[in-house]
């Protein structure tokens, strides 16, 4: 049996197992605070609702004994979260059937028998880019029912949100029947953010992620390059957006940014897939796929994950609460990283690594954003660590690592490192994250460095 086919197998086993469960206590769901994690979440407590299933619902930012604690009976499930903290897990919960939907690299443990434990990594395979949290708990719910087939778009929003492979055998399966439910809506174009919300030239100007040279990082460059295109910014006093242009403009914009990017090895990668949800207004910040992973992402980080997962099953009252969240996380984004670029005893920098010890500067579940944009910004060399730190209640410190480029396992360092000082770690290859006490904040980053310098 090939990895899916024991996944789909193991799916079937845990959809059984739940419609089994006869408890009075309700299911408990432990979802991570991202846009993946509020994304399955919010399909299992779908999922859950169509069965008449009583449940509770944690959103979390690390897996630890004090939440896994205070379940003692009923069932749970962990959505896009687990695998990394399984032995914390085992030890925890051992008289719970649990149900682990995750994607993250494994703990040195992966197994135990009241855990059935659903990532493609226990089955040989690899599910680092080739299905989220999400898309797991969309398989599983369509395994309970097809009903739930009208909650496949939810799996694309994680995946989207993660950064994942589209074309991976599981993305592209739960892409098609969100697409046959006409929720998705898959194009191909530009793959600039905020297509249907900011202004053109602004669009430009803030491609960050796929950077046009002479144009990204200046208004008047982004302005004048219209001009020159002799593409109209305005529509009367309202500046257009790029969703908004004619063909023929859209065709003029691509034929000109290529063009600009014609240094670059692959200067058409700027090209590709779009997904929108087909159903939300054109201009709306709900459209864009992308936008509304931004949009779970801020409700996650500013501890509001219900407004996310209100938004997730359509409720337009707390759809409108999450859009007012953007701007306050674009506001915190704003700070923390006006904060980073004048920090100066706070960030320590060597060849190949940057150490951000942000203490109470930063808030914890904004850490590995700040972590992120640095690594994303182009002013970093490839191959560069950025780990971050951020101080957590009860003596307690949350890391957040990031690489820049490829080449190193980050998950192995933080992993490894983590234990060192008796903390606890999980996540990818190329972000990875911990939990240590604050006392040991230095011993860890010098672990950390080390360990870093002798992979290299």
């Amino acid at each position: 049996m090939t990895p899916y086919g024991r996944l789909r197998h193991e799916l079937s086993r845990a959809a059984a197992e739940l419609k089994r469960q006869k408890s009075a206590s309700p299911i408990s769901i432990i979802g991570h605070l991202d846009a993946d994690g509020i994304s399955a979440s919010a399909i299992l407590v779908k999922a859950l609702m169509r069965l008449g299933k009583r449940y509770q619902l944690y959103t979390v930012q690390q897996l630890d004994s004090q939440i896994l604690e205070t379940i003692k009976d009923g069932m749970l499930i962990c959505a896009d979260i687990g695998s990394g903290q399984f032995s914390i897990l085992k030890s925890t919960v051992r008289n719970t059937k649990c149900i682990v939907l995750d994607h993250h690299e494994l703990d040195e443990e992966s197994k135990a028998e009241n855990i059935m434990h659903i990532n493609p990594h226990v089955f040989g395979g690899d599910s680092t880019k080739e299905v989220s949290g999400a898309g797991l708990s969309y398989l599983f719910a369509e395994t309970l029912d097809e009903k739930n087939k009208d909650l496949a778009h939810l799996g694309v929003i994680g995946a989207i949100g993660d950064n994942q492979n589209m074309n991976s055998e599981l993305n592209r399966q739960i892409l098609e029947v969100a697409k046959a439910q006409g929720i998705i809506l898959e194009t191909y174009g530009l793959k600039l953010y905020g297509a249907s919300t900011r202004p053109l030239h602004k669009v430009l100007e803030w491609s960050t992620d796929h950077p046009i040279p002479g144009i990204t990082g200046s208004e008047n460059n982004s302005l004048a390059f219209l001009q020159s295109l002799d593409i109209p910014q305005k529509d009367g006093k309202r500046w257009r957006t790029l969703s908004e242009l004619t063909a023929e403009e859209n065709q003029k914009l691509i034929v000109g940014i290529i063009l600009r990017r014609a240094k670059y090895k692959n200067p058409q990668a700027i090209l590709g897939s779009i997904y929108s949800l087909a159903k939300e207004p054109l201009n709306s910040p709900t459209r864009d796929v992308r936008e509304f992973c931004t949009l779970l992402n801020a409700c996650g980080r500013l501890n509001k994950a219900s407004l996310g997962i209100g938004a997730c099953l359509g409720d337009e009252k707390l759809k409108k609460k999450a859009i007012s969240q953007v701007e306050e996380y674009r506001s915190h984004l704003s700070k923390i990283i006006k904060w980073y670029e004048s920090a100066d005893e706070e960030v320590r920098k060597e060849k190949g690594i940057i150490v951000i010890n942000a203490q109470d500067e930063v808030m914890p579940t904004m850490i590995g954003t700040l972590c992120s944009i640095i690594a994303h910004s182009g002013k970093v060399e490839d191959g560069t660590v950025i780990i971050g730190l951020s101080r957590l209640p009860g003596r307690l410190t949350k890391v957040s690592m990031r690489l820049c480029g490829k080449g190193l396992d980050l998950f192995k360092i933080a992993t490894v490192t983590a234990e060192k000082v008796g903390g606890l770690a999980g996540g990818h290859k190329e972000a990875a994250g911990a939990v240590i006490p604050t006392l040991a904040e230095n011993e860890f980053i010098n672990f950390v460095i080390d360990r870093i310098h002798k992979y290299r």
